[in-house]
């Protein structure tokens, strides 16, 4: 089955109040039934609360059962920069649901957003200032990994010689120019690539592009304390 065939039949809903002037940045967000226990609530609400406001936010369910659905409209209502793509089948590899809202994304960097994320209010502002209107380089800055006994802050240790034997930037501390997504392209959908698929773009974009390190907090990361979390929800086959 081709990537066309799963997604052919996701449906389109912009925002009914979406402004028509193109937004500075495109912040993707893949969800998959985290509105029962609050998560993608409190991600939402982070994301609108940002100092800076230039921005679109493209919402991808997976074919969510709880009350996601309900919940994004209500959000949308709020807020005319929020948008939605809506599986009818749930998918279940968030490679595709990034490639899809960047396909509808029409900003000039794109950050990446997950459902269990929770966005500093000047995440975004600071994100912006460090990539200073370049297009050539692929900006990040730390983030803390929640953990049941401990967090644990990454993104300050990174190096592109140490980036080939470890992942030390966490996908959403990342701002990243649309042409060299267009250059280098998103993530592998393939299945085995499903926990490795950020770490592998970063690798491809560092043959490339320069890879630069900020040293601000971007966000919290929930996903390991998150139980059905791509973490928690797919092996890591480092074989990938």
């Amino acid at each position: 089955m081709h990537v066309k065939d799963l997604v052919e039949a996701t449906i389109w809903v912009p925002n009914k109040n979406k402004d028509t002037t193109p937004p500075l940045v495109s912040v993707l967000l893949p969800t998959f039934e985290k509105a029962h226990n609050g998560l993608l609530k409190r991600v939402l609400d982070s994301i609108i609360a940002q100092s800076f406001s230039n921005f679109e936010v493209i919402i991808v369910d997976d074919a969510s059962s709880d009350n996601s659905i309900d919940l994004i409209y209500h959000y949308m209502d709020l807020d005319c920069r929020i948008n939605l793509l809506r599986h009818s089948k749930n998918i279940g590899l968030p490679a595709i649901s990034e490639w899809e809202a960047y396909e509808k994304s029409n900003g000039k960097y794109i950050v990446f957003a997950f459902d269990d994320n929770y966005f500093y209010p000047d995440a975004f502002e600071n994100l912006l200032n460090a990539i200073n209107e370049r297009t050539n380089v692929m900006c990040h800055g730390n983030a803390n990994l929640i953990t049941s006994g401990a967090t644990i802050e990454i993104g300050s240790n990174i190096s592109n010689k140490t980036l080939s034997l470890s992942n030390y930037i966490a996908n959403s501390s990342v701002i990243l120019p649309r042409n060299i997504i267009n250059d280098i392209g998103l993530y592998d959908p393939h299945i085995l690539m499903t926990r490795n698929c950020d770490w592998d773009l970063w690798q491809r974009i560092s043959r490339k592009y320069k890879i630069e390190h900020h040293d601000f907090l971007v966000v919290d990361e929930y996903g390991l304390v998150s139980k059905k979390s791509l973490g928690n929800s797919y092996p890591l086959d480092m074989w990938g």
